[in-house]
């Protein structure tokens, strides 16, 4: 049972493809060989603390010794290495000259030189892989990729080939597979993102998430209706005036009045205000006028009775004479 020292080399670890290619268990074994630092362990007692089997324990101190973040102290070699780790990196190693002739053989040189120059980094073997089966596999264009690639890069830091291909297959599912769909829906996705933040400014929604109710109004108004943020700050200022609070149903309902009324400016959508407040006071006036007249009719006019005259007419019937 062979003893191994190591001394741990953190320097530019982000800029190390072990650790993206790392399991947790081989992380593991790392965080507990830089506390072990300068004391001798041996694979198998790692294996019992971790809870790991030796096998991996092994894998983790290869592949960080192969990266150079750890520096062996003594002459110690490691045990046999037929473990999961050697037999992926035996065959890496094996399929090397296969991904290069598919590069070549493709055309896909300058894709790969380009791909590299958003990634910041020299592809892996598996990683020209997959980029050469966006192209064979899934019949993706040359600029599709990069397209593809390039906005993905404005979203997250650092981009990888693991989230394009994640991203390529996701947009496959919805039949976005040529370049003209896929800048139609960069297009729409960058509106809508810049949509979403003017409606965060516009309504004072900082501190959460939106729901899924008010994604849905916001794509409406903004989409569909194409209203402006002034538009609709008009109609968020009736709403807090008419029920004191922000209320994304009673701005839709106005904000689809206006719609439907064909009101494209801010002039048309205050002219329509102006006209439902006139109908609504001819309409409680006209409500007004008709209670009082009911209320006219249904009065007895005591106004008008004459009591001398009601005499005369008594006397008159009484005694036939005027």
């Amino acid at each position: 049972m062979s003893e191994y020292t190591f001394k741990v080399n953190l320097d530019g670890i982000t800029a190390l493809d072990c650790f993206r290619e790392a399991t947790k268990d081989e992380l593991k074994v790392l965080l507990a060989i830089k506390s072990l630092e300068d004391e001798p362990f041996c694979a198998e007692s790692l294996s019992a603390a971790l809870g790991v089997s030796s096998a991996r324990v092994k894998a983790a101190i290869t592949l960080f010794e192969e990266s150079s973040v750890l520096t062996r102290r003594d002459s110690g070699i490691l045990a046999e290495v037929e473990y999961e780790f050697e037999q992926k990196k035996e065959q890496r190693t094996a399929d090397a000259p296969k991904a290069a002739i598919s590069v070549r053989d493709n055309n896909l040189q300058n894709l790969i030189k380009d791909m590299e120059g958003l990634l910041e980094k020299t592809l892996v073997v598996r990683e020209v892989e997959r980029i050469n089966s966006l192209v064979i596999d899934k019949g993706l264009s040359v600029e599709y990729i990069l397209t593809l690639s390039s906005y993905l890069k404005t979203k997250r830091n650092p981009l990888t080939v693991e989230a394009i291909m994640r991203e390529a297959n996701k947009l496959l599912g919805k039949n976005i597979d040529s370049l003209e769909e896929l800048e139609i829906h960069v297009k729409e996705k960058e509106a809508e993102i810049a949509g979403e933040y003017e409606m965060r400014r516009l309504l004072g929604i900082h501190s959460r998430a939106f729901t899924p109710s008010e994604r849905k109004y916001f794509k409406r108004w903004l989409h569909e209706f194409g209203y402006s943020s002034v538009i609709i700050g008009e109609a968020y200022d009736i709403t807090v005036v008419a029920t004191g609070k922000l209320s994304t149903s009673y701005m839709d309902s106005i904000l689809t009045g206006w719609h439907e009324a064909g009101c494209k400016t801010l002039e048309e959508c205050r002219a329509r205000v102006n006209i439902r407040k006139q109908e609504r006071a001819k309409k409680a006036n006209n409500s007004s006028q008709k209670s009082k007249k009911t209320v006219e009719a249904e009065t007895p006019k005591y106004a008008d009775f004459n009591s001398e005259d009601a005499l005369m007419r008594a006397l008159e019937r009484s005694y036939g004479e005027k």
